[in-house]
């Protein structure tokens, strides 16, 4: 039944963070790159979306994202019928202004350096400039955050499923689910505490992977330091 109920929560986790990461790259980029009023305005309200709390944000825009149907959740009822896309967007809103900060700053450094310069003064555009020069350069710790993000994404979810609002049986679903059975088999608590440990811890160690894949090598600049004494 884990296994049943992981595809729901990976397909979630996964398609979140990847629609989340998308949105809030491009808003980074372009804020990041323009500077000025377009800066302030983006990252203001990447500001004020970061100032609700993750879960109670992912609540709000699920129920005003449902379709058809309703939906009840602790007793009362609300207008829409939670699908799959719902959650995915929903989950993926939250995780949009850490993607566009971490874009923007990154966007915001690069633009600065001798290869984008150089670039701009033989006549590269701006969308040019941002989408050959500055974005392919700044991916890398976007990608790492957006696999770090995936097992805090499960977990949002797994949250609301526990309330109700699920599309499927993910493993909030099967929490839900199993929480009669504590009274007489109080180990099925430990069983999906496991799953949800192995799965972020899983994530998180493929992040940091990527993240020393992706980062400089320390032997290398310990050898650039040596030949440069």
């Amino acid at each position: 039944m884990l296994v049943h109920g992981a595809r729901y929560s990976l397909v979630i986790g996964v398609c979140a963070a990847l629609l989340g990461g998308i949105v809030g790259q491009l808003l980074g980029l372009v804020a990041g790159y323009f500077g000025r009023w377009v800066r302030t305005a983006i990252m203001g309200l990447m500001d004020a979306l970061m100032s609700i709390p993750a879960f109670l944000l992912a609540l709000l825009v699920c129920l005003s994202v449902a379709v058809g149907g309703r939906v009840y959740m602790s007793g009362i009822a609300f207008g829409g019928r939670v699908h799959l896309l719902s959650i995915i967007v929903a989950l993926a809103v939250v995780f949009v202004p850490w993607q566009c900060r971490l874009m923007c700053t990154q966007a915001a450094l690069l633009k600065e350096q001798s290869f984008v310069v150089a670039g701009r003064s033989e006549g590269a555009g701006h969308w040019r400039t941002m989408f050959r020069h500055i974005y392919p350069n700044a991916l890398a710790p976007c990608i790492v955050q957006m696999v770090w993000a995936i097992g805090a994404i499960i977990l949002v979810e797994s949250g609301l499923a526990f309330l109700g609002l699920t599309a499927g049986e993910s493993w909030g679903y099967i929490a839900d689910s199993w929480s009669t059975l504590v009274p007489l088999h109080f180990y099925v608590l430990y069983i999906m505490g496991a799953a949800w440990l192995v799965l972020v811890m899983g994530f998180y160690l493929m992040g940091d992977g990527l993240r020393a894949v992706f980062g400089p090598s320390r032997d290398t600049r310990g050898q650039d330091r040596a030949a440069s004494d």
